[in-house]
């Protein structure tokens, strides 16, 4: 007689990319959980360069019971993966964590434990270490209906991308062929209209990757497409008209000749006013360049 598999639980969705550095810490982390249910991982690798789907074969050979890989043939990018591995999830709830991210013990008991108290709230995040301070501050957590707050989510990051527990929502609100979304929009597109709860609590620890989407040449790009997918589903006029500020301004930042000009910089100024490098949300070097820039035309 054919053997019945159970139903596990939580998948655990990880995308890794080149991680060498970061994936068995990762993954560990998440093997190591106490919890008294049944739980996957599903790890997308997606085309690595370095020794990361070597070291993901080996937690495999492991934990065979538990890490399931998706070894992909050609490089899909960070969203197309994302979408893969979420729709290969078989779990009541679905957890995320990158692959250059780790997981505190006691995170997916709590999480888990708190969705199934509280069957009106679609997903849980969590506060988060990032260097040498928390991501979120304890007065940003809370209760929210998450289209309600969605401008805060954007400019504080507070819906931390490797701390979510979620009940499994349908894969499909994404189209195939899209890539580069933010986290915030792929959680909207989900869960805009229900409730989420963010945890003051530390239970992940969110790594500074400079080959991170944050630290990436393509992050303008990704907000011209997240922006864009957002207006194609609707988005309220505020948040619309910050994105679009956003991009705008970055665009014209990241031009060479931009940078070198302060005459130009100091017409950006007038236009915008000085308050600009206390907005904008940008990539930490090109912030630098920014507030350094800022500094040399208001003499401060």
């Amino acid at each position: 007689m054919e053997e019945i598999q159970k139903k596990p639980k939580v998948s655990v969705c990880v995308v890794t990319y080149n991680h060498e550095k970061y994936i068995e810490q990762c993954l560990q982390s998440i093997v190591d959980q106490e919890v008294d249910f049944e739980f996957e991982v599903i790890v997308g690798e997606d085309c690595s360069t370095d020794d990361t789907r070597g070291i993901l074969r080996q937690f495999a050979e492991r934990y065979p019971s538990v890490i399931k890989p998706i070894y992909n043939e050609t490089n899909l990018g960070a969203c197309k993966n994302y979408i893969a591995i979420q729709v290969a999830a078989t779990g009541t709830y679905v957890a995320h964590c990158d692959g250059d991210d780790f997981w505190y013990p006691g995170k997916l008991a709590y999480q888990v434990e708190f969705l199934d108290n509280h069957p009106e709230i679609a997903a849980i995040f969590s506060n988060a270490n990032y260097g040498n301070g928390v991501r979120n501050k304890s007065s940003e957590c809370g209760v929210y209906r998450l289209e309600a707050i969605l401008e805060k989510v954007y400019t504080k990051n507070l819906c931390i991308h490797s701390s979510i527990l979620e009940r499994n929502a349908a894969a499909n609100l994404l189209h195939e062929d899209e890539n580069g979304l933010f986290d915030f929009v792929i959680y909207w597109l989900k869960h805009g209209s229900s409730l989420i709860y963010i945890d003051p609590a530390i239970r992940v620890n969110y790594s500074k990757n400079p080959e991170g989407l944050c630290g990436n040449k393509n992050f303008i790009e990704s907000l011209r497409l997240s922006l864009h997918r957002m207006e194609k589903s609707g988005i309220n006029e505020k948040l619309r008209e910050r994105m679009h500020f956003d991009y705008e301004l970055l665009k014209y930042f990241s031009n060479p000749l931009v940078m070198n000009r302060p005459s130009i910089a100091t017409a950006i100024r007038q236009h915008y006013g000085a308050e600009i490098l206390g907005r904008l949300i940008v990539p930490k070097k090109m912030y630098r360049t920014v507030k350094s820039l800022g500094k040399s035309v208001l003499g401060t």
